[in-house]
């Protein structure tokens, strides 16, 4: 479930992911609210659920945010595995660019086909 700019990087694990034997779906979400049965809806297809966004998603101390926080609350006791890739820490990022920033918070396509592809 992706969010924002870093979709493409979904849509490309997605393919790289089905093409090595692992059916995945990508989702762009473009827009808020989500019709109120979307999520459980993926929680009835799915039993992996990854969530991309270049937001500011939390750290432990302060709990889940953004469109991860959405999707871990919506998505808890349905039995799905989340996995959540966003900005965890602005405070201690390179600013070089964006690309080495998401790089450094683990928003990337390697990053993402890596779960992907790892045994549930």
């Amino acid at each position: 479930l992706a969010v924002g700019a870093p979709a493409y990087l979904a849509a490309s694990a997605s393919e790289k992911a089905t093409a090595a034997g692992v059916p995945t779906d990508a989702y762009v979400i473009n827009g808020f609210p989500l019709a109120d049965d979307f999520l459980a809806g993926i929680a009835a297809r799915y039993t992996r659920v990854l969530t991309l966004e270049d937001g500011l998603i939390g750290t432990p101390a302060s709990g889940l945010q953004g469109f991860a926080g959405v999707a871990a609350s919506s998505l808890a006791g349905a039995g799905v595995s989340l996995h959540h890739f966003g900005i965890v820490d602005p405070c201690i990022a390179p600013s070089e660019t964006f690309i080495e920033v998401w790089e450094h918070f683990g928003i990337s396509e390697q990053h993402l086909l890596d779960v992907l592809l790892e045994k549930p």
